[in-house]
């Protein structure tokens, strides 16, 4: 239910927006998913590898 939404909002500022705002939204969603998904690896379990940050800056 959330992932259509989500993909329904991006089609709407897509066609609303303009490229750019639409550029600009999906840069920050994927930001957001690192973000996240670093955040949830740290806070389980405790580690702080900055590996993973370092293989994800590189791709």
């Amino acid at each position: 239910m959330a992932l259509s939404l989500l993909i329904l909002l991006i089609a709407g500022i897509g066609l609303a927006g303009g490229a750019v705002l639409e550029r600009v939204v999906i840069d920050t969603l994927i930001k957001l998913v690192a973000v996240l998904g670093l955040s949830i690896f740290i806070g389980n379990s405790g580690v702080l590898s900055f590996g993973h940050t370092s293989f994800g800056a590189s791709g």
